[in-house]
């Protein structure tokens, strides 16, 4: 699974780190970290064209699904 994941995600994940290095992208009334983050979201979002991405994680309020 790791040796998968290295393959089909590193490229785009590169890609999206870069974009986000060149832009520099600032959101309104968000902090630059979390700019970058959306950024990098909304980058992979756009540029998959064969998986849904979904994720999914367990907070301090139960459980949090995001479908990107």
């Amino acid at each position: 699974m790791l040796g998968y994941m290295e393959q089909s995600v590193a490229t785009a994940l590169t890609k999206a780190l870069t974009a986000v290095g060149c832009f520099k992208p600032k959101y309104p009334f968000v902090d630059a970290k979390k700019s970058a983050l959306l950024y990098i979201a909304y980058h992979l979002k756009g540029k998959n064209n064969v998986y849904r991405i979904v994720i999914t994680f367990r907070g301090s309020q139960g459980k949090h699904e995001y479908k990107l």
